[in-house]
Parts: structure tokens; C-alpha cells; sequence
């Protein structure tokens, strides 16, 4: 089974994305840093899906994405940004670092799911 990770400083957006995983056939891990984030993808062998938060702490969302991506072990993994509104001016860098799509918060569960629906649809 394809596993999801999700790295975000806030446990509120670690559940609310863990409940919406629940709808897929995914394994679900967690993490609430950059630098723990990129530690626990390596332990994954079947890492499908990473959800990064561009604003982790210590390590940023921006560091992860690079030095995921400068990775080829992690060539094929699908990752969606959340970011904050405010800092949507980012999204054209982010998606130039290597990510996949993005969502912006806040975003309502509905939106979320939508989101995994078409992230697992892209992947395939």
C-alpha cells in the first residue's frame, strides 16, 4: 500500500489531513518539521504522496522540496504545497522547485478531499 506524508507544523492540518486520507487506500505518517519530514520520507519504502507545508519551521517548506526533489529516490513522489493565503505569490517558485500542485489555507475539509481525489487521479 502507497504511504502519504504529511509535514505541517500544526497537529489541527496533521488531523484534518489524516481524516481525509482515511477515504483513500493510503497509509498515513506525520511529521510537524521540515528536517523531520525529509528523515521520516527516507524510512518510507513505499512513500507515494508527501503534503508539505511551505512555512515549517527550521527547515522550510522551499528547503524541503529542494533537497526532496534533488533526491532520486524521491523522483516519482507526488507533492502537494500548503500554503497560507498570504503567501501565495510563492506558488509559481514552489511548482519551479518540483512540486506537483498545491492548496491554499485555510481550506475547508471539502476542498481538501477534492484536492486528494485529483493528486491520486494525476499520479496514477
Amino acid at each position: 500500500m502507497a504511504t502519504l506524508l504529511c509535514v505541517d507544523h500544526s497537529e489541527t492540518i496533521r488531523m484534518i489531513v489524516e481524516d481525509c486520507v482515511k477515504n483513500f487506500s493510503l497509509d498515513f505518517e506525520e511529521t510537524d518539521s521540515g528536517s523531520k519530514g525529509i528523515e521520516k520520507a527516507k524510512e518510507i519504502s513505499d512513500l507515494k504522496y508527501l503534503l508539505l507545508d511551505w512555512d515549517t519551521p527550521g527547515m522550510t517548506g522551499r528547503e524541503v522540496l529542494k533537497t526532496i526533489r534533488a533526491d532520486q529516490k524521491f523522483k516519482d513522489v507526488y507533492i502537494l504545497l500548503m500554503m497560507n493565503v498570504d503567501n501565495k505569490h510563492h506558488v509559481v517558485d514552489a511548482l519551479d522547485l518540483g512540486a506537483n500542485n498545491y492548496i491554499l489555507k485555510p481550506f475547508s475539509l471539502q476542498d481538501l478531499r477534492q484536492k486528494l481525489d485529483e493528486i491520486m487521479h494525476d499520479a496514477v
